[in-house]
């Protein structure tokens, strides 16, 4: 459906693609310990984020993913990172400016000694709108070409709203290559 989702899939094992962002534009920070390349640390995909910043803007980063195992590139995507109620979020975006833009939210728990990271868990989200389809506005089904719709404000007040439910997200593990 969406080559955004696709990538994340591959770097994160699972992926909720948005049509928005968490964010808003005055919520975007820097964030300096972002910079660098990171490894995954837990779980049988090995992936190498290399993370940089992208010229003449402020707080962009440019990520590109590769896999460790098969020796290549499998992605660009470009992120920003979010401070939202002292909570950090990391939203990433296709970078091809010819795809409609679609995003997805990473939750930022750790920043050191290592990465911790979390992505809604697609099977609970699915399971969740199947049994009550107001539980998220989104379009297609649950099983193909699921895109969340919902606007901005409601699509932070459901990240709040479920923050703390653990069997909502899936965890990862990133450490810094020094």
């Amino acid at each position: 459906m969406v080559r955004l989702c696709a990538l994340i899939t591959l770097a994160f094992a699972g992926c909720v693609p948005q049509s928005n962002p968490l964010h808003n534009p005055e919520q975007v920070v820097s964030e300096p310990r972002l910079i660098g390349q990171w490894k995954t640390v837990e779980g049988e995909l090995k992936f190498t984020y290399d993370i940089r910043k992208v010229d003449g803007q402020e707080a962009a980063y440019h990520v590109a993913i590769s896999d460790d195992i098969k020796k290549e590139k499998v992605a660009e995507i470009l992120a920003q990172v979010a401070l939202i109620d002292g909570k950090h979020y990391l939203s990433l975006s296709n970078v091809d400016n010819k795809q409609i833009a679609r995003y997805a939210t990473v939750v930022v728990d750790q920043w050191e000694p290592t990465l911790k990271v979390r992505i809604l868990n697609p099977a609970w989200l699915r399971k969740a709108v199947e049994s009550n389809p107001t539980f998220l506005q989104y379009s297609g089904t649950p099983k193909k070409d699921f895109l969340v719709t919902a606007a901005q404000d409601d699509l932070l007040r459901f990240f709040q709203k479920h923050l703390d439910k653990k069997e909502a997200w899936l965890e990862y593990v990133l450490k810094k290559n020094e």
